[in-house]
């Protein structure tokens, strides 16, 4: 009996003592300054948006400074990296948006994402097509027009991004074919745009705040003053926003976060933090950890089959490649060893080997045995069964070099 009631004594003391830590953690934190990591440089969307929520919330909760540090770099990466190497203890956040979620998954370090918690999205706005109203693009038809001749340059802030992502969405519902063209800023991006460099920026209503020759050519939105896609009748692109919100390490207290919860909360419903979001065209929201992260996940899933499949044309376009560097080193031992055979050196040089129908089949054999099986059946069988006499190294340059500048063409394309 003695023993029992000093075993429920020894588990009440241990109750006693960790309530007592956990209140104290709860009531004292924070005792220190809080720094905010920003992936982009000072004065993009991102970090303006966590300058405001920082001064917000020193204004209403803590008596401590929030301290914003820029860490711009590695698509995100610095950043990201930054937090992982902190201790989890709350005085390091990551403001992130899902154009940081789109590189990172980009870049093939998707895993990274794990060692995240993400406390609350705040803001949500909507993407939009952005023009120079001096040009000659004034609707969705004159987009889909212009792009028939050639491939317009469209602009943004970043490669693999969520614009980046939203605008091969748009190519593909409109049946078009653009050329990406990634700027460090999304305002360096808009003055492509404003100087002709760029035909159409990806971007938020918000971006074009100061800017007198832009105009909003369709908003990703299903209520809006602005023109939709919807009111061209494009349906399945009214729903693609760019939402900010923040993250700290995996691994953090469950009262610290509680405690910073609280005070993202409070600023939430601060007048001047929604006057500030209005002012730019952003809907301020908030939704908590939970609602969060399963946006997230479901962001990661889907853009992770579109990185496969990018990755996939990528690697095609390099065997395409390598298989025609095997054929040229070939061709080129031949000729540097002067191989005594001429005949067999007139066949292998001769112009004819690249015509319309031996280059069919050689793509006819890539699809039935690979690339380089195809190469070396296309080199063998050519040489065995043909008898030309026409030599010309000229006409061999002239055609590796035309199927070169496709191929990278094509890769710098899904790349960016």
């Amino acid at each position: 009996m003695h023993n029992n009631i000093t075993c429920l004594m020894k588990i009440f003391l241990l109750f006693l003592v960790f309530f007592t830590t956990t209140t104290a953690v709860c009531e004292n934190f924070p005792i220190k300054p809080i720094k905010i990591v920003v992936y982009t440089k000072a004065g993009g969307l991102i970090d303006v948006t966590a300058r405001k929520l920082a001064k917000v919330i020193e204004e209403e909760s803590v008596d401590v400074p929030i301290i914003i540090e820029n860490l711009p770099g590695g698509a995100g990466q610095n950043a990201l990296n930054k937090i992982i190497n902190s201790e989890a203890d709350g005085y390091s956040l990551l403001a992130v948006t899902n154009s940081f979620i789109s590189q990172t998954i980009s870049i093939g370090q998707k895993e990274k994402l794990d060692n995240l918690e993400y406390l609350a999205i705040l803001a949500k706005d909507d993407e939009c097509l952005i023009v120079n109203k001096n040009r000659n693009i004034k609707s969705i038809d004159d987009l889909i027009n212009k792009s028939q001749n050639k491939p317009l340059i469209w602009a943004g802030p970043a490669a693999g991004g969520a614009d980046n992502l939203f605008a091969k969405k748009v190519w593909k519902e409109l049946g078009i074919k653009g050329k990406w063209l990634p700027y460090q800023s999304g305002k360096r991006a808009m003055l492509a745009v404003v100087g002709g460099y760029a035909d159409v920026y990806v971007g938020n209503v918000g971006d074009i705040l100061g800017f007198d020759d832009l105009e909003v050519l369709a908003i990703s939105s299903k209520d809006s003053d602005l023109p939709t896609f919807k009111s061209y009748g494009i349906n399945n692109l009214d729903n693609d926003v760019l939402w900010r919100g923040f993250a700290i390490k995996k691994g953090t207290s469950e009262e610290v976060k509680l405690a910073l919860l609280k005070y993202f909360k409070k600023a939430s419903q601060n007048k001047n933090w929604k006057d500030f979001l209005s002012s730019r065209e952003v809907s301020p929201v908030f939704i908590e950890p939970v609602r969060a992260k399963k946006e997230v996940d479901i962001q990661i899933k889907n853009e992770s089959l579109i990185v496969t499949d990018e990755k996939n044309s990528f690697l095609e376009y390099w065997h395409y490649f390598l298989a025609f560097i095997l054929f040229l080193a070939f061709l080129l031992i031949v000729k540097v060893n002067k191989v005594n055979d001429l005949r067999f050196k007139k066949i292998v040089f001769s112009y004819e080997m690249f015509s319309f129908g031996y280059l069919l089949v050689y793509l006819v054999l890539i699809k039935l045995f690979g690339y380089y099986i195809a190469s070396a059946i296309y080199i063998i069988s050519y040489g065995k069964f043909l008898k030309l006499n026409t030599y010309s190294l000229f006409a061999i340059v002239i055609m590796w070099s035309l199927f070169s500048y496709y191929v990278f063409e094509k890769i710098l394309n899904v790349v960016f």
